[in-house]
């Protein structure tokens, strides 16, 4: 046999092989009856969905049943918009990007499974990549490699002072000594000609190395420089213009007000992927202008501890969160690392609110409202950190310097709303500490949660608790902590709630991601439940938008159709 017939044998041995895997892989799902593997059929299927993969069986009787006189002529393209996915396979047959996207994975999976069955974290962060920062050297670079201290992934955040934000960004390399700078500018400066306005520069620059998903499937030894400039003095209400450097892209945000007045309205979404979150993300940019900030709690891009991943993400989010404050809670999904890749990436206001610099809990003042942002992920056994793992959730108490913390900072918000009557206590955490839905994080974990929570939440008189982690949507009349029951100021009259003397509770975790599954309300529906949504399939999402005025929280629950899912007022 002559050494091009060989080759285009070879070629389309190789190609059936892989749709044959993929066949295999589909059947192999079928055939496990556990939630997590049912969960991974529906993600399987998803992403036919996301590619528009034609049908297996048709696809592969199609591509092996050309022949080389059929594909090798001169002209050795197809008509088709297509791209070619090996030397051999360009000289005998075009597929087109979806079908070679799909091959690609599918191969990569494949590989990963057969060394690491067990091991879905990768596959997942693969989805959430979308397949488009795999790189086939091996290794990841987080900002442009030829221009290394071009900045990227620009975003703010708060402290509670008015005036106030930190910018963040990263480059490939340490820009020293120059290069840890921002310019700030007003209307009034040389905009786009000169850098006029006033200088801050850092000494916050944060660099890490780590493996970042196993190879050939993403990429090892990621690094990159994450720089945290705080601008102080501003103006509260002006707008304001930055940039970092001569290749900088120009952003601007409006100053904050921090406490000094008396309304405040964020956004809040959390479980936000990056494939999945792309109907969310454009969503929230149409209320970017309406928000104050924007509330993420926990579970962003569903890296995995594949830091390229976060890349992607923070590059899809930056033309929203480089203009509106971007703050977050840590979630499962961060967790691989023991944090590393959130620690590093942000800057949130530990030591403005007295906490470590380790910590992964924090609270701002915005408005009339006291946030809070607590954690209940593990980071004490650094085992369940490690490699690419998410962590698992454990009582508060066993974090007893989030508790110390917790107490002094709930002690000195009581005093100051002695004085205010008016002001808000707003709890986050990335886990529920009550929902119905079956699962273990609502029918088993949940219940150790809110026991080790709430007398804090009761005694502190908090408002409104509002987490993610499972991806559905339900929001939680107040209930007696003791009994469970509900009282007589703890239901809605036209959905507000007037003083409740618990915390009306909200899961929203339906930001967006691949890979889903949650839809599992199953039985009838607790008389403590008054609002509940199943997830669907992707392509799906939702987000809220939280309006608070001294006397009025007005929450809404968007889906990204437009729709008002779900709207409640808490009245003081």
């Amino acid at each position: 046999m002559k050494p091009a017939k060989i080759s285009v044998a070879l070629a389309l041995f190789l190609l059936g092989i892989y749709l044959t895997e993929a066949k295999q892989w589909s059947e192999f799902l079928q055939r496990k009856e556990s939630a997590e593997v049912k969960n991974d059929l529906e993600s399987f299927r998803g992403l036919e969905a996301i590619y528009d993969i034609p049908d297996i069986n048709r696809a592969q009787t199609k591509i092996l049943s050309s022949s080389p006189s059929k594909c090798c002529g001169s002209s050795r393209r197809s008509n088709e918009t297509g791209l070619n996915m090996e030397k051999d396979l360009n000289e005998m047959v075009t597929i087109t990007k979806n079908e070679y996207n799909f091959l690609k994975y599918l191969r990569k999976l494949y590989a990963w499974l057969i060394y690491f069955p067990n091991h879905f974290n990768v596959r997942e962060a693969l989805l959430e990549a979308g397949f488009t920062d795999v790189q086939s050297e091996g290794f990841c670079k987080c900002c442009d490699s030829e221009h290394p201290t071009k900045p990227e992934q620009f975003h703010l955040a708060l402290t509670s002072n008015p005036g106030e934000v930190i910018i963040s960004y990263s480059t490939l390399i340490n820009p020293e000594p120059y290069g840890q700078c921002v310019t700030i500018e007003d209307e009034t400066d040389g905009l786009g000609d000169t850098f006029t306005g006033r200088v801050f520069c850092t000494n916050d620059t944060r660099t890490f190395t780590i493996g970042s998903g196993q190879p050939p499937l993403i990429c090892r030894n990621y690094s990159g420089y994450f720089h945290h400039v705080k601008v102080t003095g501003l103006v509260p209400g002006k707008k304001y213009y930055y940039s970092a450097n001569a290749y900088s892209k120009r952003y601007s945000f409006i100053a904050p007000y921090g406490s000094n007045t008396s309304h405040v309205r964020f956004g809040a979404i959390a479980d936000i992927g990056t494939q999945g979150g792309k109907l969310t993300r454009a969503a929230l940019r149409k209320h970017k202008d309406e928000m104050d900030f924007l509330m993420v709690i926990g579970d962003q891009s569903y890296s995995n501890g594949c830091e390229a991943v976060f890349d992607k993400y923070m590059r899809d989010m930056e033309d929203i969160i480089a203009e509106v404050p971007y703050m977050i809670a840590a979630g499962n999904h961060e967790g691989p690392w023991n944090f590393t890749g959130i620690r590093n990436r942000f800057r949130m206001p530990l030591e403005e609110s007295g906490a470590g610099p380790e910590a992964l809990w924090y609270s701002f003042d915005q408005g009339p409202v006291h946030f809070v942002v607590l954690s209940f992920e593990d980071y004490l056994n650094y085992e369940k950190g490690e490699l690419y793992e998410e962590t698992y959730a454990e009582p508060l108490y066993i974090f007893q310097d989030q508790v110390q913390w917790l107490e002094k900072d709930l002690e000195a918000f009581a005093k100051r709303r002695e004085s205010n009557p008016n002001l808000w206590l707003i709890v986050m955490a990335h886990r529920p500490i009550r929902c119905s839905v079956n699962v273990s994080d609502c029918t088993e974990l949940a219940p150790q949660l809110s026991a080790s929570l709430m007398p804090y939440l009761v005694k502190y008189k908090a408002d409104l608790y509002t987490c993610g982690h499972v991806h559905t949507y339900e929001r939680m009349d107040p209930t007696i902590p003791e009994t469970g029951q509900l009282c007589s100021q703890c239901k809605p009259v036209n959905n507000v709630y007037y003083s409740p003397p618990y915390p009306v509770q909200v899961m929203n975790g339906y930001g967006g991601t691949v890979i889903e599954g949650h839809n599992i309300y199953t039985g009838p529906k607790p008389d403590w439940s008054a609002v509940r949504y199943n997830s669907s399939y992707y392509p799906y999402g939702g987000y809220a938008i939280v309006d608070v005025t001294n006397d009025r929280l007005n929450y809404t629950f968007y889906h990204t159709s437009g729709q008002v899912w779900d709207t409640f007022v808490i009245q003081k």
